[in-house]
C-alpha cells in the first residue's frame, strides 16, 4: 500500500477543489508570513498577511498541517466548500539561537532515513472489517504468518516475525504472550487513525526486541474544537458469515474549552470458514472491543486518559489431532483432513478454543520546558489474560493453560525544540528512558508448560536529527537491561539440568528451582536522506545502518510440552542469549503529480538468531514404549506433534521491496504494483531458514468515474496477487515440502454520499474470486488443510457532525 501522500499525489489530476485559510499567532492575534501549508503533497505558503489557498485538492475538506520553525505545529481539516477564510491558530515556540541567527523562514521538512510505508485514516477505512495483520499486508514487505484458529495472524516484516517485530498502540508497547502461532496481537483495527511500519531494526526510540521492525499503531488525537463528532461502520462477510457493528463519538463543548472526551466500540461474530470443498471445523470467533478517552490541554500543559478493553473467543481447527504418525503423514497425502463430512459451517465454538482478555489503561501528561522543549511522561498498565482449552473428557472443565501478564510501564521523554544553525540547517532530536516491571504467571494442567516469570527492564535513548532543505542526517544510541526471575518446577528442572540447558544462575529449591538472568546491551543508528538531487529533483535517495538487540523470551529458555493454539511439542533452552542484528538499507523513492516509485534492498546479519527448528526423532531417541509409532514426530497423551527446540545460529536476512504506481493527467484510471523478496540462509553454509516468506508480487488497476449529483469519491478496481512456490527451503528442517505457487483475484468498488454534515460510504470488495484452492508457505495451516475460499465483504459507514461544528 502506498504512502498517503503518495495517493494524495496520484489523485492530484482530476482534483480541482482548493481551501482558503489564514495563519494566525495564538498569542497576538496577528497574521504568521511565510509558513508552510501542507496537504499531502500539495504545498504552498501563506502571504505577509497570512493569507493561503492550497489548490488541487480533493473532497468536501482536506486535512491541512500547518508549520514553521517559530512555531508549533498545527493540523486542521479544513472545509473545501466554504466561501471564507477560516484562520488555522498556531502557537509560538521559542528556537534557541547560535551564531545570532533567527530563522523566521519555514523550516526545512524532515525525510526518513529508515524504510517506512504508513495506512492513513482513509486507507484504513478501505480496509475496516479486516484483521490487523490483514491490514498489514497491504504494504510491501509485509505478509501474515497465519495458524488454525479463527483466522488470526500476525505480521511478518522482513522474513521476521512475532518476538522480532515490535508493536506499539498509542507509543506504548503492547505486552502479550508471543509463543504461539495462534497469539494475533490483541490489538483493535478501528482504534487507529494511522499504522506506520518502520522497516529494519527500529528499536533505538522504541526499544529492544525490534529487530524485523516496528509497527506503530495511532489513534485520532482528541478534538479541539467545539462540536461532536463520530462514525459508524457495518460490515458483513460471506465466507465466514462474519458481521461487525463499529462505532466512535468524541467531542468538546466551547464552554469547556480545553476537555476533550472520545467513547467507542465494536463487536464481531463469525462462523467456521471455508474452503473451496469443505469447512475448516471450528474456526468461528467472537470479538469484542471498548475504550474511552478524556483530555486536557491549555497553554501547552496536557494530560490524557485513556482505557481499552479487548475480548476474544476463538476455535481451533477440528482437523490438527493426528494420533500416530502414520495418521499425521496420511493426511498429507490425502491433501485434505479425515472426516471433513462431518465438519459443520456453524457459529458454535466447541473444544480446542481459546479464550484472551487484553486491558490497557494509560496516563500521559506534557509540560512545555521554556524554549528547551517538552516533557512527555508516560504510565501504562496492562493485563493479558489467556485461557486455552483443550479437547479432554467430559468430567474435565475449565482450561488446561492459564496465564495472566501484568504489566506496569513507564517512559520519560524529552522531546527538543529545534535549534537553528545559521540560516539553512535545524538541530532537532530526542531523549529519554524507560522501565517495565511484568509478571507472567502460569497455571494449567500441565505443570511444567511455562514457569512463572517476573522481569524488570530499563532502557535509555537518544536520538538526533541534523535537517538541511536537501539533506538529513540522523544519529541515536540506547543501552537496555532486563533482569528475569523464573521459577521452575522438578519437572522443568530435572530434565534441563541433565541436558545442560540451565542458566548460570540458577539456586536450587525443594519445589525445583529459581533461575535469575540478567541481560544488557548497547544498541546505535546511523542515517542518510537527499532529496531534489541536481539531476533528478524528484529523487529521494535514503541509506540506513543500525544494529540492535534482542534478549531471548522467557519461553524460548523454558517452554516444555504442546498447547491447543501451538500444536507442536516444545523444548526451550535456559542457556541462550540475546540476539545481535547488524542492518543496513539503501531507498530510493520518486514522485511527481502523476507518478511514484518506491524501492529498498536490505542486508540483516543476526549473531547468535534462536532459531526455532523442527527436530526429527529417531527410534533410538525414544523413551516412550509407543514411539516406535511416531518417527519422525514425538508423541505425548495429545497425539503425534513434531517436536521444536530453538538453537542459536548465525543468519543472514537480505531481499528487496518496490512499490508504486501511476496516474497519467487527466486520466480517470491508476495502476499500481507491489513486489517483495526477501532471503533467509544460515551461515555458514546458506542453509535455507524455514517460514521466510515466498516472493510475492501485487498488480491493481483502478477507475474512479465523474462524481454524478450528489455522489462522490466513486471507484471501481481489479487486483491480482501471485505468490510463488518458495524454492528454498532445507527439507530437514520441516515435515512437509513447500505447497505449490497460487494466483488470486480480487475486486473492490466503492461510492460516497454526502449529506450535510455527514457522509454515508458504500464499499464492495471480492477476495479470492476465482475459488482458487491453495495453501500458504508461511501458514501453519498448510499441513492440515486448505486456505479459505472466496469472500464478498459489504462494508457502510457513516461520518457525522453536530451543527456545534459551524461555530468554529
Amino acid at each position: 500500500m502506498a504512502p498517503h501522500w503518495l495517493l494524495a499525489a496520484l489523485a492530484a489530476a482530476p482534483c480541482e477543489q482548493s481551501v482558503r485559510g489564514r495563519v494566525v499567532d495564538e498569542s497576538t492575534g496577528s497574521p504568521v508570513p511565510r509558513a508552510t501549508v501542507s496537504s499531502g503533497e500539495f504545498e504552498t505558503s501563506s502571504d505577509e498577511a497570512g493569507v493561503f489557498v492550497l489548490e488541487g485538492v480533493c473532497g468536501d475538506s482536506a486535512s491541512v498541517t500547518v508549520s514553521r520553525a517559530d512555531y508549533n505545529s498545527r493540523t486542521r481539516r479544513l472545509s473545501t466548500t466554504s466561501e471564507g477564510i477560516t484562520d488555522v491558530v498556531v502557537r509560538p515556540r521559542e528556537v534557541d539561537v547560535l551564531d545570532d541567527v533567527v530563522v523566521v523562514a519555514p523550516a526545512p521538512k524532515s525525510l526518513d532515513t529508515t524504510a517506512r510505508d504508513a495506512l492513513s485514516d482513509d486507507e484504513l477505512d478501505e480496509l475496516r472489517g479486516r484483521g490487523l495483520a490483514d491490514a498489514l499486508a497491504t504494504m510491501s514487505g509485509v505478509s501474515v504468518l497465519r495458524g488454525p484458529a479463527g483466522g488470526m495472524g500476525k505480521p511478518i516484516i522482513r522474513g521476521q516475525v512475532g518476538r522480532r517485530n515490535l508493536i506499539l498502540y498509542d507509543r506504548v508497547r503492547h505486552e502479550s504472550q508471543k509463543w504461539g502461532l495462534e497469539h494475533a496481537p490483541e490489538i483493535d483495527p478501528y482504534a487507529a487513525d494511522s499504522i506506520t511500519v518502520i522497516k529494519g531494526a527500529g528499536g533505538i526510540r522504541y526499544g529492544p526486541d525490534a529487530i524485523g521492525g516496528v509497527v506503530l499503531i495511532d489513534p485520532p488525537p482528541l478534538p479541539t474544537e467545539p462540536a461532536v463528532s463520530g462514525e459508524v461502520h457495518l460490515s458483513g462477510t460471506t465466507n465466514e458469515r462474519r458481521g461487525t457493528v463499529a462505532g466512535r463519538v468524541q467531542g468538546t463543548h466551547r464552554f469547556l474549552r480545553g476537555f476533550a472526551w472520545r467513547a467507542e466500540g465494536n463487536v464481531s461474530r463469525g462462523a467456521s470458514a471455508v474452503t473451496p470443498d469443505y469447512v475448516l471445523d471450528n474456526t468461528g470467533s467472537r470479538v469484542w472491543n471498548a475504550g474511552g478517552s478524556l483530555g486536557y490541554e491549555r497553554k501547552g500543559f496536557s494530560l490524557q486518559v485513556s482505557y481499552r478493553h479487548h475480548a476474544m473467543k476463538a476455535g481451533i481447527f477440528t482437523g490438527l489431532r493426528a494420533e500416530t504418525a502414520d495418521e499425521f503423514e496420511a493426511s498429507l497425502e490425502r491433501g485434505r483432513p479425515a472426516g471433513v463430512e462431518s465438519y459443520r459451517r456453524d457459529y458454535e465454538i466447541d473444544r480446542a478454543f481459546q479464550e484472551v482478555t487484553h486491558d490497557l489503561a494509560i496516563v500521559r501528561g506534557r509540560a512545555p520546558l521554556g524554549k528547551a522543549g517538552d516533557l512527555v511522561l508516560t504510565y501504562a498498565y496492562q493485563d493479558n489474560d489467556r485461557d486455552e482449552y483443550d479437547i479432554v473428557r467430559r468430567n474435565v472443565t475449565g482450561p488446561q493453560i492459564e496465564l495472566d501478564l501484568v504489566t506496569h510501564g513507564a517512559d520519560a521523554v524529552f522531546e527538543q525544540s529545534p535549534v537553528a544553525l545559521g540560516a539553512a540547517a535545524v538541530l532537532e532530536g530526542e531523549v529519554g528512558g524507560m522501565y517495565a516491571h511484568r509478571t507472567n504467571a502460569y497455571d494449567g494442567t500441565e505443570p511444567d508448560f511455562l514457569p512463572d516469570v517476573r522481569e524488570q527492564a530499563g532502557g535509555a535513548f537518544v536520538v538526533e536529527r541534523l535537517v538541511w532543505d536537501r539533506v538529513e542526517l540522523e544519529a541515536g544510541a540506547r543501552y537496555d537491561g532486563l533482569w528475569r526471575r523464573s521459577t521452575l518446577d522438578d519437572r522443568t528442572f530435572l530434565p534441563f539440568r541433565a541436558q545442560d540447558r540451565l542458566p548460570q544462575d540458577c539456586s536450587e529449591t525443594d519445589e525445583g528451582a529459581v533461575c535469575r538472568t540478567p541481560f544488557h546491551a548497547a544498541s546505535g543508528s546511523l542515517g542518510v536522506a537527499v532529496r531534489q538531487l541536481s539531476a533528478v529533483p524528484e529523487l529521494v535517495t535514503s541509506l540506513d545502518a543500525s544494529t540492535a538487540i534482542r534478549f531471548p523470551n522467557s519461553d524460548e529458555q523454558f517452554i516444555k510440552g504442546a498447547a491447543p493454539s501451538f500444536p507442536v511439542f516444545s523444548n526451550g533452552d535456559g542457556s541462550l542469549g540475546p540476539e545481535r542484528t547488524w542492518t543496513g538499507t539503501f531507498s530510493l523513492s520518486y514522485a511527481n503529480a502523476w507518478a511514484f516509485a518506491e524501492g529498498s534492498a536490505y542486508a540483516s546479519f543476526i549473531d547468535d538468531y534462536i532459531y526455532f527448528r523442527f527436530q526429527p526423532q529417531q527410534g533410538e531417541d525414544r523413551e516412550a514404549p509407543n514411539f516406535s509409532d511416531c518417527a519422525p514426530l514425538q508423541c505425548g497423551v495429545q497425539g503425534a506433534f513434531p517436536l521444536f527446540g530453538p538453537i542459536a545460529i548465525d543468519a543472514l536476512f537480505y531481499g528487496g521491496e518496490f512499490d508504486g504506481g501511476v496516474q497519467p493527467p487527466k486520466w480517470p484510471v491508476r495502476f499500481d504494483a507491489r513486489a517483495s523478496w526477501v532471503r533467509g540462509r544460515q551461515v555458514p553454509g546458506g542453509v535455507p531458514l524455514t517460514f521466510v516468506p515466498a516472493d510475492h508480487y501485487d498488480l491493481g488497476v483502478t477507475y474512479f468515474w465523474p462524481d454524478l449529483g450528489q455522489s462522490e469519491d466513486g471507484h471501481v478496481g481489479l487486483t491480482g496477487s501471485f505468490v510463488d512456490r518458495q524454492r528454498r527451503f532445507d527439507i530437514d528442517a520441516d515435515f512437509a515440502p513447500p505447497p505449490p505457487s497460487y494466483a488470486l483475484l480480487g475486486a473492490e468498488a466503492g461510492i460516497a454520499v454526502p449529506l450535510g454534515a455527514q457522509r454515508m460510504s458504500f464499499s464492495l470488495v471480492g477476495r479470492n474470486l476465482t475459488n482458487t484452492r491453495y495453501r500458504d508457505y508461511t501458514s501453519l495451516l498448510r499441513y492440515y488443510a486448505d486456505e479459505p475460499g472466496w469472500d464478498l465483504m459489504l462494508r457502510v459507514s457513516v461520518d457525522f457532525t453536530t451543527a456545534a461544528a459551524a461555530d468554529r
